[in-house]
């Protein structure tokens, strides 16, 4: 009867629909790798900004603390010359003759205290 020709009949659509499918399988697939490729690409470009941000912060930082500590020292510095200056002016200050006060500052705090102190209401009143 036939020979193996007749048994072995290649279906030629069959093939185009599986070469095709095949084909469109392999184009989907790179193109979902390039997309991969494409999102890792983004992602590490924003982290690379989003780091050189942060350095950027953190510099920014650097220069408002170094600027606070010159301020402050420059503040430490007049407050001790003014504190200097300020002693001076205290050292001035006439001394009260009394032995109970010391400075007249003092004075006036320790007579102020003492108009406040219940005895001396009992005193007086």
């Amino acid at each position: 009867m036939g020979g193996p020709s007749d048994n072995f009949s290649i279906d030629k659509s069959w093939v185009y629909r599986r070469a095709t499918n095949f084909c469109f399988r392999g184009l989907a697939h790179t193109n979902m790798l390039e997309q991969k490729e494409k999102k890792e690409k983004e992602e590490e470009e924003e982290e690379e900004e989003e780091e050189e941000e942060e350095e950027e912060d953190r510099r920014e930082e650097g220069r408002e603390k170094t600027s606070r500590y010159r301020r402050n020292s420059r503040n430490v510095m007049q407050r001790l010359q003014g504190s200097n200056e300020t002693s001076e002016k205290v050292q001035r200050v006439p001394r009260c003759t009394a032995t109970w006060c010391g400075p007249l500052e003092q004075a006036t705090i320790n007579f102020h205290s003492s108009l406040t102190t219940p005895s001396t209401r009992k005193l007086r009143g």
